[in-house]
């Protein structure tokens, strides 16, 4: 028998804890509560999953994603070398293939890696570090950032612009390579330019190398728009010149403070002048100690007349559907097209130039004022022209004098149009949404016609709302640059319709994030839906080449087979 005292520190000790008389109902209790929360998370699992319209899950916290981005499964050189009857037409092929495939990834490490850093250096939220400085609460005293001078800043992103410099003198050989690749082959001399490519034209290859020009134009830009980094500099070249009077009382010695110095001066003559394009097209693009730029680029007449028919292709088919209210390529394409004109006009400068091609990009500026190329980063049609590829010609629309009337002119007009716009641009985004959580589910039989529709039908989904998105985007991005530019305040009627037009594009992203699930399904099929039907175009060509005898087979016939089979 227990003593009082004992029962008492015991009852004491379980005060206030209500404790189950039997244990074993409390645990089923506890697991039949874990069973139907479960169950409950598992339906709202299916939910989101599910074909059936739900709540999607937060898109800026998820855990995992499924990255829907197609993979080459099979290298260039092997899908090039497959066909062996041709080597020399293989070469070239695999030459310029991983040509175009180096300037894209350059053009996606520059937007990935550059782009950000370059726009933002020099930045800080002075209103919230106001706001924490009045604050009484010691967390938020803790949270102050110190102060960086610029000349410190700028010292702590060296690596990053040293990075910088090797990306561009890296771009600039590629540019050179392209050029002098092009000119060996579109040559008078050139044996496979008479028999094949001399009716063939390269336009991809012209395309990734406005692109890449296009980069570098991008960086130019934004270095000139960020007024920090030019502070910076001259703040840190100061900083310079203090220590080279001392070196000694700053612990540096005299070889190394040269050395660097060396690597300064690159550093400001490659990218803080803001000239990086402009290095680029005026480089030498003859091959060193072998033939010279004017007898093998600059004079070359079969190379100037295949780039004047490449840039006349590339104006036709970005300016066809330019200024309408869906356009099937990005304004940026508008840029590459400019800096590949002045990359011509740089290396064909001993020719007479074409006022007509000129007079055509001069007026584009009428349906295309300006281009928003990263942040706040602002590219002018006109102003471009007038820098890299002047032309004194008469006849120009609009004149130079009446360029920032017909600017004004176009956003006056941009504004009265901007509520209708907008409302348009609402119904069409609403009507796509419909569609999209609809999925166009078809009654089909399971035959391949009906699949073949469902397909087709899903992939123009797709690529309708990335129309849609484009189109709210250079809305939105023209009418604020121009507001900025011209420095006009915006209609107090229009602020809603701005607000709008931000909330569709949200809309748009979040409605593809829902669908995740039928895009990870559907991608696929989609890609081969549209390679089986070129390969139906192909194919009886392929064939009708092949009956041919071989006593008749010519050089040019069989490079023409070698082109269909890959």
């Amino acid at each position: 028998k227990e003593p009082n005292g004992s029962r008492n520190s015991f009852d004491e000790f379980f005060n206030g804890v209500n404790l189950p008389d039997a244990p074993a109902n409390d645990l089923t209790s506890r697991m039949k509560n874990f069973v139907l929360d479960h169950e409950a998370a598992l339906g709202e699992m299916y939910k989101v999953l599910g074909e059936d319209i739900g709540d999607s899950w937060d898109a800026e916290h998820d855990p995992i994603g499924i990255d829907v981005t197609p993979i080459d499964q099979e290298p260039i050189i092997s899908m090039v070398t497959r066909f062996e009857g041709n080597p020399q037409f293989n070469k070239i092929v695999i030459v310029f293939a991983h040509l175009c495939e180096e300037m894209r990834e350059m053009e996606h490490l520059a937007e990935r890696r550059f782009y950000g850093v370059l726009a933002m250096f020099g930045h800080r939220d002075e209103e919230d570090g106001e706001d924490k400085k009045h604050s009484s609460s010691d967390q938020a005293d803790a949270d102050i950032a110190p102060k960086i001078e610029p000349e410190g800043e700028m010292g702590m992103f060296l690596p990053f612009f040293q990075d910088l410099v090797n990306f561009i003198e890296r771009a600039q050989a590629v540019i050179q390579n392209v050029i002098c690749q092009l000119a060996c082959l579109y040559h008078a001399r050139q044996k496979l330019y008479m028999t094949t490519f001399k009716n063939v034209m390269l336009l991809p290859l012209f395309e990734r190398l406005g692109g890449l020009c296009r980069v570098l134009v991008t960086m130019d830009v934004i270095i000139a728009d960020n007024p920090n980094i030019a502070d910076g500099w001259h703040q840190y070249k100061r900083m310079i010149k203090y220590v080279r009077s001392d070196p000694k009382g700053y612990g540096v010695e005299e070889g190394q403070l040269r050395l660097f110095e060396g690597l300064l001066v690159r550093l400001d003559r490659k990218v803080l002048n803001a000239t990086i394009f402009e290095d680029a097209v005026s480089q030498e693009f003859g091959l060193p100690g072998a033939v010279s730029n004017v007898s093998l680029v600059g004079g070359n007449k079969v190379l100037f007349s295949e780039f004047t028919e490449a840039l006349r292709r590339l104006m036709k088919k970005v300016g066809a559907g330019l200024g309408a209210d869906v356009e099937t390529y990005p304004r940026t394409a508008v840029v590459e097209l400019f800096a590949l004109y002045a990359l011509y006009r740089r290396i064909f400068a001993q020719g007479k130039p074409d006022k007509r091609m000129f007079k055509n990009l001069w007026e584009m500026q009428l349906k295309l004022p300006v281009v928003l190329l990263h942040g706040r980063a602002m590219w002018f049609p006109s102003k471009f022209l007038d820098d890299y590829a002047p032309l004194k010609t008469s006849g120009l629309n609009p004149s130079p004098t009446q360029v920032s009337k017909k600017r004004k002119e176009y956003l006056r007009k941009l504004d009265d149009d901007f509520i209708r716009k907008g409302e348009e641009i609402y119904m069409h985004v609403m009507l796509w949404m419909v569609r999209m959580e609809s999925r166009q589910t078809l009654k089909t039989s399971g035959s391949g016609r009906g699949m073949d529709s469902l397909l087709a039908a899903r992939g123009k989904l797709v690529i309708n709302g990335i129309l849609l998105g484009n189109q709210i985007r250079n809305l939105l991005t023209t009418s604020i640059a121009l507001h900025l530019a011209l420095q006009v305040p915006i209609l107090p009627k229009n602020v809603r319709s701005l607000a709008v037009l931000a909330e569709l594009l949200k809309a748009i992203q979040a409605t593809y994030h829902r669908s995740s699930k039928m895009l990870a399904e559907n991608i696929a099929h989609l890609i081969g839906q549209t390679l089986f039907q070129m390969k139906r175009l192909i194919a009886p060509l392929r064939q009708n080449m092949l009956k041919t005898r071989q006593s008749k087979m010519t050089a040019e016939k069989n490079d023409i087979i070698s082109a269909l089979t890959l």
